[in-house]
């Protein structure tokens, strides 16, 4: 494959904005390259010893926001600008990135006459945008800009158009596919499946708390917070830069776990979660359907207890996910039972009986015939022990994180081990704004 470079990734950016539907004036691609490059050697820099991590709109300040007429919501973005505009310049990133966390502002972008890039100033609120990115919001926020740039470390640079991530580059490579399997495939039907004792205690707790018995609306929520869970796990191992490794599987044998530690916390955090979840949406549903009667002051009361219980079971979802990724740190993976039970860490896996090959899918779903084969060894000892394992086991699922950030995924699928490389994460939206016709890939 031949090697990439930023302004591989400023084209392919460029080319896919052009395809948009609602992007009428596009910015020039020179521009857009200028800006990839100088991102991508800013993130080679360190500022007071650290790493840059940074988030730039590219935005113009002069564009209205939208239909003046509408309200808009009082967390929406906004952009403050400097009293005179910076160049965008690798040590003015570098300065300006100590000023804008990720979680919390982006540095806006635009061109002048010229086409020169300029920092024009700072977007706010971007910790609704990443909380929707990261699966701990469902509420979809505006984003600012045409684009976004994400630099999460050495070489490493996303980009996000229109809710999609369409591009990343790591080093040296660019990547324009992503592989969403814990959506669509045989792993997430495997996932799907180990939800079933899940949707059956809750199924019943519907019908004893609440006396009804429409529970097909509520099984996608149930899997939906599922995968959102073991997706929220995989990007908060990936947030250490450390590398780490998930095993899920009901059989222990050939696993050596040195810190054995049962935590069936993360299972009960989702139980509890989708348990008040149910709850709060009754009594909406209540209030909806009569509006006109008045609320007695009990039934205004449990309601807001629930409210506050609903708040307080996304709390204890979000520590016990943390808590359990933490441990991914320790040399070792982190070993979960398809309940997603917490069994321990440091775990290692202790007899090796690799396959003759490993297949690689370009596709969510593994079909025969459209595999790649790849030598094992190929790969690192953490990626050949996980194959190994399973390899022995056709109801494991495996996930190794890299330390640049990749995130790979094995399982068998009949008598063959299968692989998916770049696996999507984050919650990022297929994009309605692009034209079918397909966009051209760089290399």
């Amino acid at each position: 494959m031949k090697k990439a470079t930023p302004a591989d990734l400023g084209r392919f950016t460029s080319q896919t904005i052009n395809h948009s539907k609602h992007i009428y004036f596009p910015p020039p691609e020179s521009v857009i390259i200028e800006l990839m490059e100088t991102l991508y050697f800013a993130s080679m820099q360190s500022e007071e010893g650290e790493l840059i991590k940074v988030n730039v709109t590219f935005l113009d300040p002069e564009a209205p926001k939208g239909d003046s007429r509408v309200k808009e919501p009082l967390d929406n973005w906004k952009l403050s600008r400097f009293e005179k505009p910076i160049p965008m310049e690798i040590k003015n990133v570098v300065k300006l990135s100590k000023a804008a966390d990720p979680w919390s502002s982006s540095l806006a972008v635009y061109f002048d006459a010229e086409e020169k890039p300029w920092i024009m100033g700072l977007v706010d609120q971007a910790v609704h945008i990443q909380r929707f990115f990261n699966h701990e919001d469902r509420n979809k926020p505006a984003l600012p800009g045409v684009f976004q740039v994400q630099v999460t470390g050495v070489g490493i640079m996303s980009v996000i158009f229109d809710y999609e991530l369409i591009a990343t580059i790591r080093q040296n490579v660019l990547v324009t596919r992503f592989s969403d399997v814990l959506k669509y495939g045989q792993i997430s039907r495997a996932i799907l499946a180990d939800t079933m004792p899940l949707k059956k205690r809750l199924a019943k707790y519907m019908r004893k708390n609440f006396n009804r018995t429409n529970f097909k609306e509520w099984e996608r929520e149930i899997e939906n917070t599922w995968r959102d869970t073991i997706s929220r796990i995989l990007i908060q191992i990936r947030n250490y830069h450390h590398g780490g490794a998930v095993l899920i599987t009901d059989q222990t044998d050939g696993l050596d776990v040195k810190y054995k530690m049962p935590y069936p916390r993360l299972a009960q955090a989702i139980r509890h979660a989708l348990e008040w979840s149910m709850g709060s949406a009754m009594y909406n549903q209540d209030f909806l359907q009569y509006p006109d009667e008045p609320i007695d002051q009990d039934t205004f009361f449990e309601s807001e207890l629930t409210k506050h219980q609903l708040n307080t079971a996304g709390n204890e979802l979000k520590g016990a996910i943390r808590f359990l990724a933490s441990q991914s740190c320790v040399d070792g993976l982190v070993l979960l039972n398809h309940q997603l039970e917490g069994i321990g860490f440091g775990v290692v896996i202790s007899e090796i009986a690799l396959p003759d090959f490993v297949y690689h899918s370009e596709n969510n779903e593994a079909k025969p015939g459209k595999l790649i084969p790849r030598a094992p060894d190929t790969l690192g000892t953490r990626h050949r022990s996980m194959m190994s394992f399973c390899w022995k086991d056709p109801q494991a699922i495996g996930f190794v994180v890299s330390q640049d950030g990749d995130i790979r995924a094995f399982k068998r699928v009949d008598d063959q081990l299968v692989m998916w490389e770049n696996i999507k994460t984050q919650k990022y939206l297929k994009s309605k704004n692009i034209l079918n016709d397909k966009i051209p890939v760089i290399l």
